[in-house]
């Protein structure tokens, strides 16, 4: 069962329904994971006698893009027009902190010394295999949850659902994200295998894989990389753009801390200092 929220969080109110729902899917997993924490049952005792070498260099780039991130935030908060530039490029920057920040955890959780060779969609993986063996695992609920693909692609939600602002269906609310991010998971699977349909052999493939919220960040990093933000190139009001950004900033902060709380915690035991 979702939890339930005590603030409103910040939304658009363009007519743009593209941009509108964007901004309402970034709004509501930045108030969803508001106070998101990482738990492990993994037994973590054992001490790294010889620290990795790219462990320092990954630190110094996660300091550097977190950085980057809040005082861009503090600029558009003085001057939301910079967000118009700021927003096409925001998707990147978080998912790359995160998932700077997700290597550390492997190489601290695991103690493996492979762990900065992992690949993006390796690290997708990662956190799936991770929270299902209670390796780590989220506070929240939902952040928890491993959905089939195929299952993500038959919810249906009332049409205009996607674009409400007030007396919002919480649970809805959350299926048509995972139903959004199952769709670019299908379009980055067919853009992989160099096709462009999906015949019965590839949807057999395709819908055995499944999908967790925490892959937001890759999804839309994907979705800007190769596609383009298209929902960002129309005719939006600078303050629109500031609100998203700002909602986009806060989500990646809310994941950043509950890593960096758990790697400190980690790195107490395993190397004798915290990291961030």
């Amino acid at each position: 069962m979702l939890i339930e929220f005590k603030d409103i969080w910040k939304e658009v109110v363009t007519y743009d329904q593209d941009f509108r729902t964007h901004s309402n899917y970034v709004a509501f997993i930045a108030d969803l994971s508001k106070n998101i924490k990482l738990i492990t049952n993994r037994n973590c005792r054992n001490k790294i006698q010889q620290i990795n070498k790219n462990l320092d260099k990954k630190i110094r780039l996660i300091i550097l893009t977190q950085n980057a991130l809040k005082e861009e935030h503090e600029i558009i908060l003085q001057t939301p027009e910079y967000a118009v530039a700021a927003s096409s490029w925001v998707a990147v920057k978080s998912y790359y902190l995160i998932f700077d920040l997700l290597l550390i955890v492997k190489y601290l959780l695991k103690c493996d010394n492979n762990a900065f060779n992992t690949t993006h969609s390796e690290i997708q993986n990662f956190i799936k295999k991770s929270i299902q063996a209670k390796d780590f695992f989220f506070n929240i609920e939902e952040a928890n949850k491993i959905w089939n693909i195929k299952q993500c692609l038959d919810w249906n939600a009332p049409s205009g659902e996607n674009l409400k602002i007030v007396n919002i269906d919480c649970q809805k609310r959350y299926t048509q994200i995972l139903k959004k991010l199952a769709k670019y998971k299908v379009e980055e699977f067919k853009r992989h295998n160099n096709i462009k349909r999906l015949s019965s052999r590839w949807q057999e493939k395709v819908y055995k894989l499944d999908i967790n919220i925490c892959e937001f960040f890759y999804l839309y990093r994907i979705k800007a990389n190769y596609r383009d933000m298209e929902f960002l190139t129309k005719d939006i009001a600078e303050k629109e753009f500031a609100i998203f950004y700002s909602n986009y900033f806060n989500l990646t902060s809310n994941f950043y801390n509950a890593f960096r709380i758990f790697i400190n915690d980690l790195s107490r035991i395993r190397i004798g200092k915290e990291l961030l």
